[in-house]
């Protein structure tokens, strides 16, 4: 009798749960998809002075020969490391900050190579990190 008492009080959440589940979820963008197109934020043009780190070590932007800094995201540090050199012309799309010579960056595109660096976020646990580009080849 007392398995009975279990049952009576499991079942109506197990239910309300059960049906909570079952109700359709809206469909998520893939891993890879972007959600937004870079291409549609200000762009700024400048000559790579050098690098800015984090205290681990990881690229965290540039700055411009000219003056101003450009922020990226830690996790995108591999790529832009491949993908620019210091004194190479970058096209950056991103947002300016209002009071400071600060953007954030959402796209850095190389001029020399042509390479772009976009930031996707960082990688989760069901998408691996993209594979780092190869280095541009020299004469």
């Amino acid at each position: 009798m007392p398995s009975s008492w279990k049952h009576f009080f499991l079942l109506p959440p197990l239910l309300i749960a059960s049906v909570g589940v079952s109700r359709a979820q809206p469909a998520l963008p893939a891993a890879d998809a972007m959600l937004y197109d870079p291409a549609q934020l200000p762009s700024f043009t400048g000559v790579v002075r050098r690098f800015t780190l984090t205290p681990r070590g990881d690229i965290d932007g540039f700055i411009f020969a000219a003056g101003g800094e450009v922020k990226t995201p830690p996790h995108l540090s591999t790529e832009i490391a491949y993908a620019i050199r210091i004194g190479d012309s970058v096209t950056v799309h991103g947002l300016k900050a209002a009071a400071l010579p600060l953007i954030q960056a959402a796209s850095v595109t190389d001029a020399a190579s042509g390479t772009t660096v976009i930031d996707n976020g960082p990688a989760g646990p069901r998408r691996a990190p993209p594979p780092p580009p190869p280095p541009p080849q020299q004469p």
